[in-house]
């Protein structure tokens, strides 16, 4: 029998209450294809599963919907995967050089006063084995956006409850609402661009939701 939260009432748990709550049907804001890469973030259904990370900046555990709560942006959650590695390095760094370009969904969406999303980095290494310089700068744009999924006794295993690949990792966009709205591989980032080129552009019409990227 599922476990209650020590906040809950009634004896439901987070993981049923979940279950009960509201799923998007598939549209142009609900990206489902790669769903195997994080097979327990599902996409248009949950909303971020609560966990605790320890946060780089104090070695203090936080928990991720604390530390990126529902407001009016989108969060874009990079599980770094294991940093320290060369190849995987390189890989993340890749990401952060397409992130990085003018056309990108980040410098159109993501940057200035009005910036309607913001990025945190996950990494699954060990503590002692992170710097956090070596991370590309956009994956750490204040010390406070870094976490790692290290053991401790308050924070461990988040990797394996989203079902996140700990060496490879994942791209996970959150919507303003903290449901998921997109899950993807590191090597699919235009994907995420061509996702957000369209979300940023809907309109209402007879038909519902239209698409006006072009």
């Amino acid at each position: 029998q599922a476990r209650a939260s020590e906040e809950s009432h009634n004896g439901v748990t987070h993981e049923e209450f979940i279950e009960r709550g509201v799923r998007y049907e598939p549209s142009p804001i609900t990206a489902y294809h790669y769903q195997s890469v994080a097979s327990k973030l599902i996409v248009g259904e949950h909303r971020v599963i609560p966990h605790n990370f320890i946060r780089v900046a104090d070695a203090r555990p936080y928990n991720i919907r604390d530390l990126a709560p529902s407001d009016a942006r989108f969060k874009v959650l990079v599980f770094a995967g294991n940093t320290p590695d060369k190849a995987q390095a390189a890989r993340g760094q890749a990401l952060a050089d397409e992130m990085a370009q003018l056309d990108s969904f980040l410098a159109r969406f993501g940057k200035g006063d009005s910036a309607k999303m913001y990025v945190w980095s996950i990494s699954a290494a060990k503590k002692q084995d992170v710097n956090y310089i070596d991370l590309p700068p956009l994956f750490r744009p204040h010390c406070s956006h870094v976490l790692l999924d290290d053991t401790d006794m308050y924070a461990r295993g988040g990797y394996d409850a989203y079902s996140v690949d700990k060496q490879e990792g994942v791209i996970v966009i959150v919507r303003p609402n903290d449901h998921v709205d997109m899950v993807a591989r590191f090597e699919r980032i235009k994907d995420v661009d061509a996702y957000f080129a369209c979300s940023m552009t809907l309109t209402w019409t007879r038909e519902g939701l239209t698409c006006n990227c072009g």
